[in-house]
């Protein structure tokens, strides 16, 4: 090929004029806040902080107004009332945006079964009970049902969906919040979670990365190690993480107080790791949306204070810096950021960058214009409508429709291991910790002969004597948590063989399923379970009467 004179003389022209036309081009709305923004509005708008109180009294709007925080954290504690939560939150979004210029991000653990602020009746399913449903449309409606309410109420994001791969069977510190054991169920269930909140209108917020699944310690407490190589962890508990982002959208990424040695040889918490926050979910994963910490005041976060904490996390390309508690703390730490940033101890190109790209999430989920005072009825309608309550009837539907094909050794068929040719001509003695599961379960149309017993510690003995006493008797325990599951892991072998366990709580509460005539595993409280309980005795009373049913009990 020979030299042209006049090309080259063109291709430099073209590439001059197009980098002099990128050069001038004029910056979009978030990069001219960002200009406008003071130092100090820019170190705030790193953390994201939770308050005390229930309005926006003179403790709030002194940390909005002074700290200028990029998001608040609502929890059990500041709510009261529908109506009182809507006016909170449209008071602090007004005293931000009167301070900054921009709206908080406003979030709350809303995530189904016991994590939840905003209370339902009945509940959102946990995670574990949306995923035995086996319908991810439904966990998407879920997500969607979920937004609706926080979207009536002034929130604009939502920490969940959990993405940790756990195993219900085995101990851990995660229990029902986890989908199941597998990346691939977690990453479906998940994802479709986290759809349903954005179509919403709100922000999810993807946890515990790199993966809290597994790990028996609770990091609220201590900082946990898991050893796992990157490449393991890359084909297991990082795999939702990956899916999450091909999937696109707007999204948070919560990293966990938790040490990998193999990855991070420092031992260092992943909320400070370099190495996993901006090599392996920048990276390697391609994660563009916001990372934040868990609340960097738990045991987990290590040792060193919280100003130490906030600076590591920042410098290892954290966006979103949680403070939960202490508001003496949070003006402590924010101002020793702001003097690491003067001392150029955390780079101001560290802090624009977070800062960019926190607008702009915020610029999708919430106004930059005056927050609007909604209106009370629509309001209540919003938050008692009956979304949630028909994703959870469905949900309870679908677990005890797969009750009826559960598989055992021999094929199809009903798993219990009841030796019994009638459940219909026994007496059915529950023991839960309330009356509730019992009246469900006397309100249903199948009418089983039932007496109600209250659970208390001293409950094992009493089982032992009733089932003794009585040979047509059937003891049937509801789990709502840890009390009920010692008293039902206590009784004998003996009366285990005649006793049903109804466990609406985590599968590792039962340290030993096979020891029980059967184990209906719920996996979060709803009112109808009882009846739902009865119907399925019933057909399971009519199925044991068949031999091909007797020949394959469950092992």
């Amino acid at each position: 090929m020979f030299f042209n004179p006049d090309r080259w003389a063109t291709a430099l022209a073209i590439l001059f004029f197009s980098t002099l036309s990128i050069a001038q081009a004029p910056p979009d709305a978030d990069q001219l806040l960002l200009q406008k923004m003071t130092l100090e509005q820019k170190v705030g708008q790193l953390f994201i902080l939770g308050f005390m109180g229930t309005d926006t009294d003179h403790s709030l709007n002194d940390v909005i107004t002074r700290l200028h925080p990029g998001g608040v954290l609502v929890f059990s504690r500041n709510i009261r009332t529908a109506k009182q939560t809507a006016q909170l939150l449209y008071h602090a979004q007004a005293a931000s945006i009167k301070s900054t210029s921009a709206p908080l991000l406003i979030a709350v653990d809303q995530e189904g079964g016991d994590v939840i602020r905003i209370r339902t009746s009945p509940q959102l399913p946990s995670a574990m009970g949306l995923a035995q449903a086996g319908d991810k449309t439904l966990v998407r409606e879920a997500g969607l049902q979920t937004a609706n309410i926080l979207k009536a109420l002034g929130f604009n994001m939502n920490l969940a969906p959990v993405l940790d791969i756990a195993d219900p069977a085995k101990d851990s510190f995660i229990g029902t919040r986890a989908f199941g054991k597998t990346p691939e169920l977690v990453s479906e269930m998940g994802l479709e979670f986290a759809d349903g909140l954005r179509a919403g209108g709100i922000l999810p917020t993807a946890k515990h990365f790199p993966g809290h699944g597994g790990v028996r310690g609770d990091s609220h407490l201590v900082t946990p190690q898991k050893n796992i190589s990157l490449e393991r962890l890359l084909e297991t508990d990082l795999i939702p993480y990956a899916e999450l982002t091909k999937r696109g959208g707007a999204s948070a990424v919560m990293v966990a107080h938790i040490a990998f040695p193999k990855i991070d040889p420092s031992l260092a918490p992943a909320t400070y790791s370099k190495t996993l926050i901006s090599e392996v979910l920048r990276g390697k994963i391609g994660f563009q949306g916001i990372v934040m910490t868990d609340d960097i005041e738990m045991g987990g976060a290590g040792s060193g204070g919280a100003l130490d904490h906030a600076k590591r996390a920042i410098n290892a390309g954290v966006d979103l810096v949680m403070m939960a508690w202490n508001k003496k703390m949070q003006f402590k730490v924010i101002r020793g950021v702001l003097a690491a940033v003067k001392s150029k101890e955390v780079s101001i190109a560290r802090i624009d960058e977070s800062v960019l790209r926190i607008l702009r999430i915020k610029r999708q989920f919430a106004s930059f214009d005056p927050p609007v005072l909604p209106d009370t009825k629509l309001l209540l309608a919003s938050v008692r409508g009956p979304g949630i309550q028909a994703v959870s009837k469905k949900v309870l539907d679908n677990i005890f429709k797969s009750l009826h094909t559960k598989p055992t050794q021999g094929g199809a068929g009903h798993s219990s291991r009841l030796d019994i040719e009638s459940l219909s001509a026994k007496k059915f003695l529950v023991y839960s910790l309330n009356e509730s599961f019992y009246r469900s379960f006397r309100a249903s149309e199948h009418k089983l002969n039932s007496r109600f017993e209250g659970l208390t510690p001293d409950s094992t003995e009493r089982i032992d004597l009733a089932l003794n006493k009585s040979d047509s008797a059937i003891a049937l325990i509801y789990i709502s948590g840890p009390r009920s599951a010692k008293a039902a892991n206590a009784i004998t072998d003996e009366s285990a063989r005649r006793t049903i366990l109804v466990n609406a709580d985590s599968q590792n509460l039962v340290k030993d399923p096979n020891r029980f005539a059967d184990v209906i595993d719920v996996s979060f409280r709803h009112p109808d379970t009882g009846a739902m309980v009865a119907a399925y005795l019933e057909t399971l009373s009519h199925s044991l009467r068949a031999p091909s049913s007797r020949e394959s009990p469950r092992e």
